[in-house]
């Protein structure tokens, strides 16, 4: 059976609701919808700017009030541009560098230092001092295994970074009430994928030590890393410009608040023109 041309198109949507939800998935920067004030701008908003023109031009016919509120929407839909546009820019040039951009930055630029300038950003005096300590003391643990004296030392010397160590063990281990012992963390082991058994101490400081150099990385070359950054949103205001959506956008209502206003001014004239013949018909 041959299905009628017509019957294969939809025709669009039907509803007064479908005409709705088709209008709003075109709205994009609504610069071109026909959609005036949209469902989180504010309506008294507008109202208020066509009162403005409406005060401004003082349109005497329908014709002239069709075209007063045309320049209306379109300077409304200019000034709402104007708005994404510079959130838009706020958000870009505020937004994290991406880790693409980080790595563009040359040596030391890695992933693992490019986490720690994100979450972590500079140390303070204070916390620089005590990652060195820390690494100083747990380094040389990293591949062997670390017995509960030691642990007991880390605990009494590292408080803070005990109890991340042991918030670490405590996402392997069996629920319990209370503290593990120094022994009993000591002594656990977990399996990571293909790597078999590990014991959870050894597992934690090859975490935590690449994570803690790379914030002591950061810290010392803090200006290098600002200057790139800075760079680095520089250039992503360069590829905006370039773009110039927006642009074109504003232009393309620059030219429509041209013309328009053209119309009405063509429109004026015609009116007092034939006015004022009107009248001196009637005089004679």
């Amino acid at each position: 059976m041959t299905i009628p041309s017509k019957s294969r198109r939809s025709g669009g949507p039907k509803t007064d609701q479908g005409k709705l939800i088709s209008s709003r998935n075109s709205l994009k920067t609504g610069t071109y919808s026909k959609l005036v004030v949209l469902p989180d701008e504010n309506h008294e908003e507008f109202d208020s700017l066509l009162a403005q023109f409406n005060a401004d031009f003082y349109p005497k016919d329908a014709v002239e009030i069709i075209l007063i509120r045309e320049l209306a929407v379109i300077t409304w839909k200019k000034l709402r541009l104007e708005k994404l546009e510079q959130n838009y820019l706020v958000k870009q040039l505020s937004d994290p560098v991406t880790l693409e951009e980080f790595l563009s930055c040359g040596n030391g630029y890695t992933k693992e230092t490019h986490q720690a300038w994100v979450e972590r950003g500079v140390l303070d005096e204070e916390k620089q001092q005590r990652y060195i300590k820390i690494l100083e003391f747990i380094t040389p643990y990293k591949r062997q295994h670390v017995s509960e004296e030691v642990l007991a030392q880390i605990k009494a010397a590292f408080p803070k970074f005990y109890k991340m160590m042991i918030d670490f063990y405590k996402a392997f281990s069996p629920p319990k009430e209370g503290e593990p012992t120094c022994e009993e963390v000591a002594q656990f082991q977990v399996r990571f994928g293909d790597e078999g058994l590990k014991f959870i101490v050894p597992a934690y400081f090859d975490v935590v030590i690449p994570s803690m150099k790379s914030s002591l990385w950061c810290t010392t070359h803090q200006e290098a890393i600002r200057q790139n950054v800075a760079t680095i949103k520089q250039e992503r205001l360069l590829n905006l410009m370039q773009l110039g959506g927006a642009q074109r956008a504003g232009d393309d209502l620059g030219r429509a608040f041209v013309r328009t206003l053209g119309e009405f001014r063509k429109h004026h004239e015609w009116r007092l023109k034939n006015t004022l013949g009107d009248a001196l018909q009637l005089e004679s």
